[in-house]
């Protein structure tokens, strides 16, 4: 990244953020995101959900959050399923009706915000004819990253959840 700010678009998200920096995590890695489907990534000759990859960064230690507004698509369940490490304390799943938010945050040093959901036609690993049309921001700048993280953690302790009118409706409701 030339500057602390890149502005991504379509298959420049997928490129940058799931293939050159979610697999440098070095600590943590949060995703916020409205829906999550089985997004289906290269390693090597094939590809393979993104269930692979957050395997191998749990087994590095990493810890992984993950903040949906509705639970997962079957077959990210079924994926999910088959990856006992997933299961670890260090992978969390929050599932809030109200969030609408497209949030990554790596080792809270770099940030992505923007349309995408973690999906293969958000982040735009679909081939050019079936992948939506996406943009957002990449930046390494501290302050941006730091307010990401800050709204973030903020969904994630629950402080929105005292006078949310859809809590009822939380598979597992923080008050």
């Amino acid at each position: 990244m030339e500057s602390e700010f890149e502005l991504l678009f379509d298959k420049d998200i997928f490129d940058t953020v799931i293939q050159k920096e979610l697999p440098n995590t070095k600590h943590y890695l949060w995703i916020a995101t409205a829906n999550i489907k089985n997004l289906l990534i290269p390693f090597g000759r094939k590809f393979k959900s993104i269930i692979y990859l957050f395997d191998k960064l749990l087994k590095d230690g990493i810890n992984i959050r993950l903040i949906s507004s509705a639970d997962p698509s079957r077959s990210f369940d079924t994926e999910l399923d088959s990856h006992p490490i997933t299961r670890s304390d260090n992978f969390e799943l929050l599932i809030c009706p109200r969030n609408h938010a497209k949030i990554v945050i790596i080792d809270g040093q770099k940030a992505y915000t923007g349309s995408a959901n973690l999906t293969g036609a958000g982040m735009g690993a679909k081939g050019i004819d079936k992948r939506n049309f996406e943009k957002g921001i990449f930046t390494s700048d501290k302050k941006l990253t730091a307010k990401l993280a800050n709204y973030f953690d903020k969904i994630w302790m629950g402080s929105k959840c005292g006078k949310c009118r859809l809590k009822r409706n939380c598979a597992s409701p923080i008050y």
